[in-house]
């Protein structure tokens, strides 16, 4: 729904406990070794079930990985027989994009700025909430109130805006 932050806060009960102070919109893509041409999104994803294309992939618990299992899923149940490198993870978008670019895999799910950062090929895949949250308890300590005018500051919007794969949220 592109709202998931949402669902889980609803799931844990925290609606009355939290409260979103900020965020902005960042772009997920595949992003390709140099000399591989970028594929579709679903050539991509066929091209991981069927071996051939060899992945990089995010830590477990990472939202990346949990939305690459997502994507997956309609085409394989067990990912990590069929995808090769399924397994080979990494802790950051950086380093998955280095690792790309280096040739150790063909393809990743990262961020548009890592890839572009790796002079990486790319395919749109989706865009996502990135938000901060904190406990409503706590919105009038200093360190909250700073992050929140800091979120919300003209500077720092233009840059998010002009930044590659990432845009203000429109709220």
């Amino acid at each position: 729904t592109g709202e998931y932050n949402q669902s889980f806060i609803e799931a844990y009960w925290l609606t009355d406990r939290v409260e979103v102070i900020g965020g902005y919109m960042r772009e997920l893509v595949f992003a390709y070794r140099p000399g591989l041409k970028p594929l579709s999104l679903e050539e991509t994803l066929r091209g991981l079930v069927e071996g051939e294309l060899r992945l990089i992939n995010r830590n477990r618990g990472s939202g990346t990985r949990v939305y690459l299992d997502y994507l997956l899923k309609p085409l394989c149940e067990a990912p990590s027989r069929r995808v090769r490198g399924y397994e080979m993870v990494a802790y950051t978008h950086s380093e998955t994009a280095r690792a790309v670019a280096s040739g150790r895999a063909d393809v990743c799910l990262t961020l548009r700025h890592s890839a572009e950062v790796y002079g990486l090929k790319a395919t749109h895949v989706t865009w996502e909430r990135y938000e901060y949250i904190a406990l409503k308890d706590r919105l009038k300590r200093r360190g909250v109130r700073h992050l929140r005018e800091l979120l919300k500051s003209d500077w720092l919007l233009e840059l998010i805006g002009s930044t590659p794969g990432y845009r203000p949220l429109s709220h």
